[in-house]
């Protein structure tokens, strides 16, 4: 039996939905489908894009920073106030007064620009940093996401291959016991040779029902690792010869490269920022502000 057959027939087993056309994935596409699908490198790809966001917020700081403001009021009815009557003529009262106008504007804008800050200076240094450590965070869960998602496939292909195997072996069995029992019918061998091959028989059986489990559940932990929908069912394309490793693919690997180390280095240096920044912030910040206002008064309406 074909070990994609037996892959399509274990992932239809496994479904407990409506049947749907089986999708088939070379380990390419898989890792392709996984990439796009996988909670964990889509939240990894959301921390990163905060990172950069988190980078622009920090360099706006250092940016000329400009406000307006306009304040526009119209008085139904103008406040009236108070004032001694000794001013009028009239001691020992008080004289109600409206003062100002019926329309006020008030306009203006403030300027400020940061000049020197030991701090700022420091974490826009740790804001790219962890930028960069955030990329590399993604680059590692895209590397974790390959190596679980090939080792599924491989363990879904080996399954496939074990369980064609055991079915060789049951028929090849079924058919020496059934030979067997018949010479020992006809007295040319041994009844207990029978039974010997009848024990290796159920032996053969009781693995075979094994392996049909893990081939269950392999498939089953490569839909997980994909992000494939449990209740679908899938075709594997590729083979086990696809996973031959040569000895110069292993000999040309480089630890120096891996995303464990680069995270690990971008960690050490955002601790090293921190350190600056601590002793930076008892310099002096220095900055430059200016401000300007004006207002207007009108009894008849501005516009």
């Amino acid at each position: 039996m074909n070990i994609n057959v037996l892959i399509f027939l274990f992932g239809v087993l496994a479904s407990v939905g409506q049947a749907q056309t089986p999708l088939a994935f070379s380990l390419n596409e898989a890792l392709t489908y996984a990439v796009v699908h996988s909670p964990n490198v889509l939240n990894t790809q959301l921390d990163e894009r905060i990172a950069k966001a988190r980078t622009r917020e920090i360099t706006g700081l250092g940016l000329p920073q400009i406000n307006g403001s306009i304040d526009f009021k119209d008085y139904l009815d103008l406040p009236t106030s108070l004032l001694p009557g000794d001013f009028f003529g009239r001691p020992g009262q008080y004289v109600p007064v409206r003062f100002g106008t019926k329309y006020n504007a008030t306009a203006g804008f403030s300027f400020s620009q940061l000049l020197f800050s030991g701090e700022y200076i420091a974490g826009l240094q740790a804001s790219k940093a962890f930028q960069e450590l955030s990329k590399i965070n993604t680059q590692r869960s895209m590397l974790e996401l390959e190596i679980a998602v090939t080792k599924a496939y491989y363990t879904v292909l080996v399954n496939a291959y074990r369980l064609k195997t055991f079915n060789a072996n049951i028929l090849r069995l079924q058919k020496i016991l059934n030979d067997t029992r018949a010479y020992a019918e006809q007295g040319f061998a041994e009844r207990i040779d029978a039974k010997r091959i009848e024990v290796q028989y159920n032996n053969v059986l009781a693995e075979h029902d094994k392996v049909q489990r893990l081939m269950q559940l392999s498939v089953e932990l490569l839909k997980f690792q994909m992000g494939f929908p449990i209740r679908d069912s899938v075709i594997l394309k590729d083979s086990l010869n696809r996973f031959k490793i040569g000895a110069s693919e292993v000999g040309a690997l480089n630890i120096d490269q891996r995303p464990d180390i680069n995270a690990l280095n971008a960690q050490k240096q955002l601790q090293e920022l921190d350190v600056r920044r601590l002793r930076l912030g008892y310099l002096p910040s220095i900055a430059a502000y200016g401000a300007y206002q004006t207002n207007a008064q009108r009894r008849f309406y501005f516009f």
